[in-house]
């Protein structure tokens, strides 16, 4: 089965508790090569075929995060 990048921040950030921006910081350590990799491990087809993935990666991760600015609150998840 192949993911999205959507998909597999989402099996993350479920399967590590992450809801905040600070959570998110804090399992990274002050960077983003943890979650860069994990993505990237998951949907490797959809990382692969994007110029940027890591730009794709920033853009989901601040829309579904509490604590960015563009945080809306109403992200819908793609597995319900």
């Amino acid at each position: 089965m192949c993911l999205s990048i959507r998909q597999a921040l989402e099996i993350v950030f479920e399967v590590e508790n992450i809801k905040t921006r600070d959570e998110l910081v804090q399992w990274c350590h002050y960077g983003r090569t943890r979650l860069y990799s994990e993505v990237r491990t998951l949907a490797s087809e959809d990382w692969n075929r994007l110029a940027t993935p890591e730009s794709s990666v920033r853009v989901l991760y601040e829309h579904i995060l509490s604590g960015y600015k563009c945080h809306t609150g109403e992200y819908k998840s793609v597995f319900k």
